[in-house]
């Protein structure tokens, strides 16, 4: 869509993902988030790293839009700052397909990242995040656009995984 189109290629955005993982980049992912009103369940705590294996490290940068105010009661993005220089080990979840999530999350180090309508937050491949269901009347929105270094290579399955033997 056009729309969707110039948004993953605002400056606004660009810009900071550029610095963050170099110039040449390309899209990943891009994906819309639905936290219907009392009924927007959670997003266990997991590493974007385990769903886009990249063959190096500070390849992956995401940018969450938040197009309605995103609180700690309608499911914002929660993280655990600092905890981003190691990968965790997850696990898959059961039932549901290709998901991870991490064995043994500190959530002491846990924070809320509240935003609201039109913030974004941009967090790097290996930030533990989760979001929590949405308890309010309210729809929480939001849109999460995955950039890597275009210079790296996908690898398939998840990064900690053997790499496949036609692949150096």
């Amino acid at each position: 869509h056009p729309l969707f189109n110039s948004l993953i290629r605002d400056p606004r955005i660009l810009d900071p993902v550029a610095k963050l993982i170099g110039p040449d980049l390309k899209v990943i992912l891009c994906q819309g988030l639905h936290k219907p009103p009392f009924t927007g369940g959670e997003i266990a705590w997991h590493q974007d790293d385990y769903y886009f294996r990249v063959n190096r490290e500070n390849a992956v940068v995401s940018c969450w839009i938040a197009f309605d105010n995103a609180t700690v009661e309608s499911g914002c993005m929660w993280v655990m700052p600092g905890a981003h220089t190691q990968l965790y080990n997850h696990e898959v979840i059961a039932g549901g397909g290709f998901q991870f999530q991490m064995t043994e999350p500190d959530e002491v180090k846990a924070k809320p990242l509240e935003l609201k309508a039109g913030q974004i937050m941009f967090h790097h491949g290996a930030m533990p995040h989760r979001t929590l269901p949405n308890t309010t009347n309210r729809p929480r929105r939001a849109m999460a656009i995955h950039y890597m270094d275009a210079t790296a290579r996908t690898l398939g399955g998840n990064r900690e995984a053997e790499p496949p033997e036609n692949m150096p």
